[in-house]
């Protein structure tokens, strides 16, 4: 499981510092990817607020790791709550991107994104084995 908990600590690293660069204008890219009539208003007012939730998921997520391999046991609750939330919101994403059409118009972009998160729905599935037998 180090290795699931490594890929997860990148990989919310790079998410935190993508999602700020967004939030702060820093950084202007269409993102998500657009259906080809763009997004309407009402739904890139919500991409802003799961960018929000997922920073903070992704915070979390950090101190998880962090206390992982810090050999702080008691941080496991983090990782349980911020992968719990973190594969709601890969659902809500996905669900979005399908319904509004995106997906068609991107697949690559949006198989590539559900492709890199395979690891971390492996590490919640572990985390869920591990909890139910009686670890953690």
């Amino acid at each position: 499981m180090p290795w699931l908990v490594g890929y997860y600590g990148v990989f919310q690293t790079f998410h935190v510092v993508f999602n700020v660069l967004v939030l702060t204008g820093l950084l202007t890219i269409e993102f998500p990817w657009p259906p080809p009539e763009g997004w309407h208003l009402q739904t890139s007012a919500s991409w802003t607020a799961v960018a929000l939730v997922d920073t903070a998921i992704a915070l979390l997520a950090l101190y998880f790791v962090a206390g992982f391999f810090g050999g702080r046991p008691r941080t496991l609750w983090a990782g349980v709550v911020s992968l719990a939330a973190y594969m709601a919101t890969i659902f809500v994403f996905n669900y979005t991107v399908v319904a509004v059409d995106a997906w068609t118009h991107h697949p690559v972009e949006y198989t590539v994104l559900n492709v890199v998160a395979i690891p971390l729905v492996l590490l919640f599935l572990a985390v869920v084995r591990d909890l139910r037998d009686g670890g953690g």
